[in-house]
């Protein structure tokens, strides 16, 4: 058809090669899913990462302990017994690298933990069973190894609690967890969770025990732990000689 001097072949449409803002949108929305989906998934398997390296620290310094308990049979003292050092310290000749295995990788004050404090005492993500560590007076503390009945189900060192500890503790009082009048206040558990802390790692914490193995145990499993001492006037963490 012609109309003056132009010439159409019927209609056509012109458009230019970018995306338009409704499609621009859509992607951006589909991305934000995405990574909505797969969020999740990554801070889980950065949680199982640090959940793991905690544990192979108390793998390691199972072994250094192992090693140390050959001699004599006693295991490290706290600094109670009169030295400036923590137990972690006295095993450094048994571990490669000391810095690397006494910090959890979850713990917010790990960094305040190896800052030396006025007496020149560095501490530790991990605190040390005072049975075995220190001359309790209640009288139920086991310090060598060898009179001991049990010691796949002792544990030996627990996580420590994020606050409500000194940065520089490096054992807890289990002597006094189950004392008469919290288990009739009902606060055993306040007791405990000012010492360690059985959620360390979300839902969980690791555990080392007397005979060097160390493993992962629920929260829920800790608290029947508990429920368990209270009813029958037992101490998990008491040794059995």
């Amino acid at each position: 058809m012609l109309v003056g001097n132009r010439s159409y072949r019927g209609a056509r449409t012109e458009r230019c090669g970018g995306f338009t803002l409704v499609e621009i949108l859509v992607v951006v929305a589909i991305i934000a899913i995405l990574i909505a989906l797969l969020l999740p998934a990554v801070q889980a398997a950065r949680r199982t990462a640090r959940l793991t390296k905690c544990l192979n620290n108390l793998h390691q310094i199972g072994v250094a302990m192992e090693l140390y308990t050959n001699t004599d049979g006693h295991f490290p003292w706290t600094y109670h017994e009169g030295t400036t050092e923590s137990w972690i310290v006295t095993l450094s000749p048994y571990l490669e690298n000391t810095d690397q295995v006494r910090l959890c990788p979850d713990d917010p004050m790990g960094l305040a933990r190896v800052t030396a404090n006025v007496v020149g005492l560095r501490g530790t993500s991990y605190v040390i069973n005072e049975y075995v560590a220190y001359d309790t007076t209640d009288g139920n503390s086991c310090l060598n190894i060898n009179f001991m009945k049990s010691t796949h189900t002792l544990p030996v060192l627990f996580e420590g609690a994020d606050y409500g500890r000194t940065v520089g503790d490096d054992h807890v009082h289990t002597s006094t967890w189950y004392a008469p009048v919290d288990i009739q206040q009902g606060t055993v558990l306040d007791v405990m969770l000012a010492e360690i802390n059985p959620t360390q790692h979300v839902t969980c914490a690791n555990y080392l025990y007397a005979d060097g193995h160390a493993e992962t145990v629920s929260y829920e499993t800790f608290l029947s732990w508990v429920q368990a001492d209270i009813a029958a006037g037992t101490n998990f963490a008491m040794p059995q000689k």
